[in-house]
């Protein structure tokens, strides 16, 4: 009977073990929601470190304006200036260059109505009026023309326009029926 007790025993051990294990690990759930507080909590502290960076350039500012330190103040703004200016005119340059580009690739009855769009308007419109404009060949205005339909059109052909308009012949044939 002791014996049976013991195996007994032991058989509800690791049962008991496997259910405290399984209760100190994490619900999957729960590391979900944990990773999502910690990202909030990082983009908030992101938007706050924005904001201090702001308040300190402002508080700079306002620091030279107070030790009247115009001189610095202009100076620095004059910097930003020359960079702001310098960057937009290389903006402008590329946008008329494309704009150039884009109206030479329309023929003369286009390039009037694109004249005054702006850029990313007169490429749109160059867009649509290539495709507008493009030459649909087949297969049918390709080849040479049939010879009457009376006649036998083998007759009056040589092999080579046969060959290149064999398509056509047999539409004839099968447009007799």
């Amino acid at each position: 009977m002791d014996q049976e007790k013991v195996a007994q025993s032991e058989q509800a051990a690791p049962a008991i073990k496997e259910k405290e294990e399984s209760s100190n690990l994490p619900d999957a759930g729960e590391l979900v929601y944990e990773a999502k507080k910690q990202r909030k909590k990082a983009q908030e502290a992101k938007g706050e470190v924005e904001q201090l960076q702001a308040k300190i350039k402002v508080m700079e500012d306002d620091e030279l304006k107070q030790q009247n330190k115009w001189r610095e103040l202009a100076e620095k703004f004059e910097a930003e200036n020359k960079d702001l200016k310098a960057t937009a005119d290389q903006g402008r340059k590329i946008v008329d260059k494309i704009r150039q580009e884009t109206l030479e690739q329309l023929p003369e009855e286009g390039r009037k109505f694109a004249e005054g769009m702006d850029v990313e308007k007169a490429m749109d419109f160059v867009k649509y009026f290539g495709e507008q404009t493009k030459p649909v060949t087949t297969n049918e205005s390709a080849s040479s023309p049939l010879p009457n339909r009376g006649k036998n059109p083998f007759k009056d052909m040589t092999k080579e326009e046969r060959a290149d308009s064999w398509s056509q012949v047999l539409q004839s044939y099968l447009g007799k029926n």
